[in-house]
C-alpha cells in the first residue's frame, strides 16, 4: 500500500518572485520512513531555483501514513508537486 498524506503544507511565496511576478513548480522526491515522516527531500524538477527552498520547506513538514508490505510499514519514495501561482 502506498503512503497516504494526512497532514500537508503551503509554500511559503518568496517576497522577490511575487514583486516579480514569477509563478513556477517545483517537484520534490521524498522519503517517507515507517513511521510516516518525511526522512529525506531532494528537488527531482524546478521551472525556477527561487521556488526550490520553500517547496523542500514545505514537504518536510509533510505527514503521511505509512506505506505498507506485507503487513509491515516501509520506507517509499514519493513524489510531491508544488505550484506557485499568483493570484490575479
Amino acid at each position: 500500500m502506498k503512503p497516504q498524506i494526512l497532514k500537508k503544507y503551503e509554500p511559503v511565496y518568496p517576497e522577490m518572485a511575487k514583486k516579480a511576478g514569477i509563478e513556477g513548480q517545483v517537484f520534490i522526491q521524498a522519503l517517507i520512513d515507517e513511521t510516516g515522516h518525511v526522512a529525506e527531500t531532494r528537488v527531482l524538477r524546478s521551472t525556477n531555483p527561487v521556488f526550490e527552498a520553500p517547496a523542500m520547506e514545505a514537504a518536510r513538514k509533510f505527514l503521511f501514513k505509512p506505506g505498507y508490505q506485507r503487513d509491515k510499514p516501509v520506507k517509499v519514495l514519493v513524489v510531491i508537486p508544488f505550484t506557485f501561482t499568483l493570484t490575479r
